[in-house]
This record gives C-alpha cells, sequence and structure tokens, in this order.
C-alpha cells in the first residue's frame, strides 16, 4: 500500500491549488511553479516505484528452545532501499529499538514470554519511503524467528527426578532410611518391627495374626515441618503450569531445608504423609503427571537415558503415602497453599481461619493470572472478578496471597531458595 508521507501530502496540495488557479487564470507566472511540483511529485512517486520493485531482506535466522522465565534478545537487520522502520511486532517483543542507516533497519528487542507453548514471527510490516520521502510504502518481509517456549513444570519435573534417580538406590539408608515411629501422635501405619522401634508400639494383635512382630508407626507434628496445600485445578493450562511448578519446587525447597513434609489435596479433602522427603518428592510428581500438565512423551528427550517403562519404575520404587482426612487443627510450624482460588473457596476460606486461630502464619501462592488464556472475555472477566473478591476475603483473615510470578521474577537469590541447579537440563 502506497499513500503519500506529510511532506508529500503538503506537496500534494500546493499542486493542486497552483494548478486550480492556473485553470481559472491562466497565467505565465503559475505556469512554472506548477509544472515543476508536478513533475517533483510524479518523478518522485516514479522513482520510488522502481526502486520498491526489489523486495526487502531479513537476516532474522532465529529457532531456539527456552524456558518460559527466560528473556533472550531478538536481533536481526532489515536491507532494502528506503527501509524506515518494523511495524506491526507481537505483544510479546518487549524494549524495541530500531533505526535505520544506508538502506538497511537494524530491529533489537528482548522476547518476554506470557506462557509456555510456540511463539513465532513469519512477517514483519516494513514502512519504506521514495528518494525525496513524499510516498511512504508498507509491504511486508519475510522472517524466521521461532521460540519453543517449555513450560515451567518441565523444569521442576527434570530436577525432582534428578533427586530420586540419584537417591533411588539407598533409599533405606541415611537420609532415606525410616524413622523410628514416635510413642504418640496421629497413626500412620502399622510395619514390621525393626531394631530400635519402643516395645510400647508393637502391635499385638497384628502381631499375632501376621506371625512377626509388629509395630505401630505414629506421625508426631514437628516443629520444623512443612504442610503443603494444593489444588491443580485451574480455568487453563497456563496457570495450571504455575501451579504445578510451585507444588513440585515448595516440596523441593523442603526437602533441602530438611523439613517434615505433609501434603494435602484440597479437592480431595486428604492428607498424605510420606515417610521421608524423597517420597513426597516422588509423589509431588505423580500428581504433576496424573493432572496431565505434562504429556509423558513430550519431555523424554530431556530425560537421558530414560524411558517411560524406567520412569514408572523409578517413581514405584518410592511407595504413595498413606492418607488421612484432612484435620485443620493439626496445623504445622509452616503452611503453604497452592491454588487458582476458583475452586472449593468454602475449604479455602476454612483453611485460612484455623491458621489465624492457631496463630501459624499462611502464604498462599497463586497463578500470577488464572484468567490468561481465556479465549472468551466476559468469561476472563468473570474469573479475574472472582479470584479478586476470594484473593481479598484471605488476605482480611492475614492470610498473605503472592503470585507465582512473584517468586520466578525476584531476585537470583530468591530464586535459588526455591530452584538452585538445572540449566544442565535445558537441552537435555
Amino acid at each position: 500500500m502506497t499513500y503519500p508521507t506529510a511532506r508529500g501530502f503538503g506537496a500534494i496540495s500546493s499542486t493542486i491549488l497552483l494548478v486550480a488557479f492556473y485553470a481559472l487564470k491562466p497565467d505565465p507566472i503559475l505556469l512554472l511553479p506548477s509544472a515543476a511540483l508536478v513533475a517533483i511529485v510524479l518523478s518522485d512517486l516514479i522513482a520510488s516505484y522502481v526502486r520498491w520493485s526489489k523486495p526487502c531482506k531479513c537476516d532474522a535466522e532465529v529457532k531456539e528452545r527456552v524456558w518460559v522465565w527466560e528473556k533472550p534478545n531478538v536481533e536481526f537487520k532489515i536491507t532494502g532501499y528506503g527501509v524506515l522502520a518494523a511495524e506491526g511486532s507481537p505483544s510479546w517483543l518487549k524494549k524495541i529499538t530500531q533505526y535505520s542507516v544506508s538502506n538497511q533497519l537494524f530491529f533489537k528487542a528482548t522476547a518476554s514470554f506470557p506462557h509456555s507453548g510456540n511463539f513465532s514471527i513469519e512477517d514483519f510490516r516494513i514502512l519504506r519511503t521514495g528518494p525525496i520521502k513524499l510516498f511512504a510504502r508498507k509491504e511486508p518481509v519475510q522472517c524466521s524467528v521461532e521460540f519453543e517456549v517449555l513450560p515451567e513444570a518441565l523444569y521442576w519435573v527434570l530436577e525432582a527426578l534428578a533427586i530420586l534417580k540419584a537417591t533411588s538406590g539407598i533409599r533405606y539408608s541415611g537420609a532415606g532410611a525410616p524413622k523410628t515411629p514416635a510413642s504418640t501422635g496421629l497413626y500412620y501405619e502399622t510395619r514390621e518391627y525393626l531394631p530400635g522401634d519402643p516395645i510400647r508400639n508393637v502391635d499385638w494383635k497384628a502381631s499375632s495374626r501376621r506371625r512377626k512382630l509388629m509395630v505401630k508407626v505414629f506421625q508426631e507434628e514437628s516443629a520444623g515441618g512443612i504442610t503443603i496445600y494444593y489444588d491443580l485445578r485451574s480455568p487453563s493450562k497456563y496457570a495450571c503450569d504455575e501451579l504445578a511448578s510451585a507444588l513440585i519446587s515448595s516440596t523441593i525447597y523442603s526437602h533441602r531445608s530438611g523439613l517434615d513434609i505433609r501434603l494435602s489435596s484440597i479437592q480431595e479433602g486428604k492428607t498424605f504423609k510420606p515417610s521421608n522427603s524423597y517420597e513426597a518428592i516422588a509423589f509431588a510428581v505423580r500428581k504433576v503427571l496424573e493432572h496431565e500438565v505434562l504429556r509423558v512423551s513430550e519431555f523424554f528427550e530431556y530425560v537421558e537415558p530414560m524411558t517411560r517403562r524406567e520412569l514408572e519404575e523409578l517413581l514405584s520404587t518410592f511407595p504413595t503415602p498413606k492418607s488421612h482426612k484432612i484435620s485443620y487443627t493439626l496445623f504445622s510450624e509452616n503452611n503453604i497453599v497452592i491454588s487458582s482460588l476458583l475452586y472449593d473457596t468454602v475449604k479455602l476460606l476454612d483453611i485460612a481461619s484455623f491458621s489465624k486461630t492457631a496463630g501459624r502464619s499462611l502464604n498462599i501462592i497463586v497463578p500470577s493470572k488464572p484468567w490468561r488464556g481465556i479465549g472468551d472475555l466476559e468469561e476472563a472477566y468473570r474469573i479475574h472478578l472472582s479470584y479478586d473478591n476470594v484473593r481479598l476475603k484471605l488476605e482480611r483473615l492475614n492470610a498473605k496471597v503472592l503470585p507465582w510470578k512473584h517468586f520466578r521474577q525476584s531476585s537470583l537469590e530468591s530464586r535459588k531458595m526455591f530452584a538452585p541447579s538445572l540449566t544442565l537440563h535445558k537441552f537435555g
């Protein structure tokens, strides 16, 4: 599409006025400037079309695989006569700078991805001008910019699998060994007697039934414990990715901090008490895979050398913890809720209320924008209002509602608090 620039519009307007005056009153004095302006306008238009006949070329050849939080730089050069600026940049390109020198346009930007998926640019709209810039033209120029943005949950699944693979062979030694059962507390299970178990914990009925010495195992409350309440339901896969990331990363952080971990499903109304932190990590990974946040077939190229069967065998090495109904009176010293705030809101408010009554801290990790990715604007707005309403109620109960983005985009030290080491898995 060709159109006059501001300068060209002035020149054309002046030409039309002079020609009109000459038509009304033929005067040799008006003839010369009129003819000169007509010649200038037509010559610039013809010269522009001649020089624009040679299309622009873009040297962009970008094909990268990145994590969703990364912000890679995008730089390329467009060559063509009169190239002035690039228009129509996608919203995920930020901090755009461009300048033209000698028929070359240099374009720089930073990619900031709102979620995982494929992001690409096949063409730009280029603005070109003529020799004396009376006319401009917009035309597409082909380029090749493609980013495969990996879901954040994949990062944490790989981190978790690295931990489990390193410890699967020594599960019952060192840190992974079963603890000596407590004498009192919440009943967890009955297992075979091991040297060092208190005699008062012997389950005589189970022992006579199985004809071997069995003991009752109780889980005592630990001052250094943490309860992670989770609900992976969300209105979009992007919000679900953040919830899954928060679940696994919080479990890994608790494992590295030596905390006694309890996981509570808000949706199921059950609490799971792993016997060690490795079981807790395996449990979190299983929940993410069961919830189909990731399709298993999509990430085997990153796990070397592991097949689906080997993955299932690895996870089966760590048994699923036994469960019991959630009891809000058994709060740990540290408590985290991971939820989109859009489901089972009554349960969320109950958890916050009991936490406030017990004088315990409660941090609630939520997706940055749970309505992101909803195609229906009315539905997205309804979700936004519901989310804000529940958030305000929870904050009135002294709960801290923290977007997952707060952890991802905070300082490097804050990120290390949740995830110290996984750049090596970036490309498998």
